[in-house]
């Protein structure tokens, strides 16, 4: 038997309270999938693609998914090391941050992550 696979558009019940409870249960896997975007994983069935003048060190991620749902990663970096990141959705108006999308992450003297905060 094969693997489960994830659809976003499932349960639907026929309007009302539940399904605007799974429309918030919809939001925060896409919460979820942005996270694991940040760390450049890529979940089917968004496609990524990185940009910038250098790929090794890319500017942004962007992640498409089938339905035309994107998420962008955008990245800041101090030396090779990526020292910041923002963390934005566009559901076909435009992007927007996430509430709680901004990552500042640290690193110590021999440049080994010491933790990351989001505000």
């Amino acid at each position: 038997m094969p693997a489960p696979e994830l659809d976003e558009s499932q349960p639907v019940f026929g309007g009302g309270p539940v399904d605007d409870a799974m429309d918030q249960l919809r939001d925060n896997v896409t919460w979820i999938i942005a996270m694991l975007a940040a760390q450049v994983f890529n979940i089917p069935p968004w496609a990524a693609t990185p940009s910038g003048a250098d790929l090794d060190k890319p500017d942004y991620v962007e992640l498409v998914h089938s339905d035309g749902r994107k998420i962008k990663a955008t990245y800041s970096y101090t030396g090779d090391d990526v020292t910041g990141m923002v963390i934005a959705f566009n559901s076909g108006a435009g992007y927007a941050n996430f509430i709680n999308g901004t990552a500042t992450i640290t690193f110590n003297g021999s440049g080994q992550w010491t933790g990351t905060t989001w505000a």
